[in-house]
């Protein structure tokens, strides 16, 4: 092996463990991702345990914030 294939090997190598080290941090490490799990996972047991039918809104926080609970429970 050459001095060049040595040094594009270490220069590979050492992205591509750069590049495992930065998908770790990104998942698995970050904060928001793993409160994001969590919370998640709470709201998928709270609608599991309602037995009656249920109504999900899907949206941005416009959806938060424009959809009136008590409005939509005196409708439905």
């Amino acid at each position: 092996m050459t001095s060049n294939s040595k040094f594009l090997l270490k220069i590979g190598g050492a992205v591509l463990l750069g590049l495992l080290a930065a998908v770790r941090i990104s998942t698995f490490d970050n904060p928001e991702v793993v409160f994001w799990a969590k919370f998640f996972e709470q709201k998928d047991r709270e609608i599991t345990a309602i037995e009656r039918p249920k109504i999900v809104f899907v949206g941005g926080s416009s959806c938060t914030f424009s959809v009136d609970p008590e409005i939509v429970g005196e409708r439905t």
